[in-house]
Formats: C-alpha cells, sequence, structure tokens
C-alpha cells in the first residue's frame, strides 16, 4: 500500500464515521419515537398503533433520505474544512430540510 492509498483511506474513515454515527442516531430517535407515541399513554392514537415492521421499513427510507439530504450539503465531505457556524448552519439546514421532508411524506 503506497503512502497515497493509505492518505486517502484515512481521509474517507472521518466521513464513513460520522455517517454511521447519523444513521444509528437518527435510527434511535425513530425508535424512541414510536415507542413514545404508540406505547405509552401520553398521546391518543385515534387510529390505531401501526405495526412495528412498517414503522421500521419506513425509518430505513427515511434514513436514506437523511444521509441523502446531509450529503448534498456537503456535510460527509472529507476535503472540507468549516468552522463550527459553517457546520452548525449545515447541520441546521439539514434537519429543517428533512423534517419537512418527513411531514410531507406524512401526509
Amino acid at each position: 500500500m503506497d503512502r497515497r492509498s493509505s492518505h486517502r483511506s484515512g481521509e474517507l474513515l472521518q466521513p464513513t464515521l460520522l455517517l454511521i454515527g447519523d444513521l444509528v442516531a437518527l435510527e434511535v430517535a425513530f425508535l424512541i419515537t414510536y415507542a413514545l407515541r404508540f406505547t405509552t399513554e401520553w398521546l391518543p392514537s385515534p387510529l390505531g398503533v401501526p405495526p412495528f415492521e412498517q414503522y421500521l421499513v419506513t425509518s430505513v427510507i427515511l434514513l436514506v433520505v437523511w444521509a441523502g439530504i446531509f450529503h448534498a450539503l456537503g456535510l460527509y465531505d472529507p476535503t472540507r474544512r468549516n468552522s463550527f457556524e459553517e457546520d452548525f448552519d449545515g447541520i441546521v439546514r439539514g434537519v429543517v430540510l428533512g423534517s419537512m421532508l418527513v411531514l410531507a411524506m406524512a401526509f
């Protein structure tokens, strides 16, 4: 393995770890949301409880959408060198856009 190949694989490690961390965090958030929404009596479920398997499939589809949004915003670009403010701005934009898409898909 030459030096360039080693450098390139090291360059991809951070974005890959960020992506994996984001996907795990989002899936945990979806599962907690399901548990709070449908297994507690905090919020009524007038239409009943959707099958967990259906919710799980939907959450995986949404993971792809969220990852695509964050990727499109350049948040996983290994060559970017942004300030905290620029990163924060990109994350807020991604969360707002992702939330809007989730809401649009829900209705």
